[in-house]
């Protein structure tokens, strides 16, 4: 969070929503837990793949900094709720509620806390 903007409390949110707890195939087998796509020649938009969680968790911080998401860094990394909102906004996810999910999970596990 420090070092990328992105809050702490969000990108947690993001992963326990997207790999159900870590227990998603895609995140066993993956190591995937941001349910992040591959796109190219070679992977026409299969799922990638990672040697380690934390790969995934730095490419996850890497698109969020990308230009589609880079709006969102006018938010402090301690305003989940916007930042929620504008995942939403900017397309991160085709489910309506994802940001209202977000939001609700930052709140019943108090992954805000995280963002102190």
């Amino acid at each position: 969070m420090d070092s990328t903007g992105v809050p702490a409390s969000i990108q947690m949110a993001q992963a326990i929503l997207e790999s159900n707890s870590g227990k998603s195939a895609l995140a066993r087998k993956k190591n995937n837990h941001f349910g992040v796509k591959c796109f190219g020649k070679n992977c026409r938009g299969t799922y990638r793949s990672y040697k380690s969680v934390k790969e995934s968790w730095d490419d996850h911080s890497r698109i969020l900094e990308a230009q589609r998401y880079r709006i969102l860094l006018n938010y402090t990394s301690t305003d989940y709720r916007s930042w929620a909102k504008g995942l939403q906004q900017c397309g991160y996810a085709g489910d309506r509620a994802y940001s209202t999910k977000l939001i609700e999970m930052v709140e019943s596990y108090q992954l805000y806390k995280l963002d102190e």
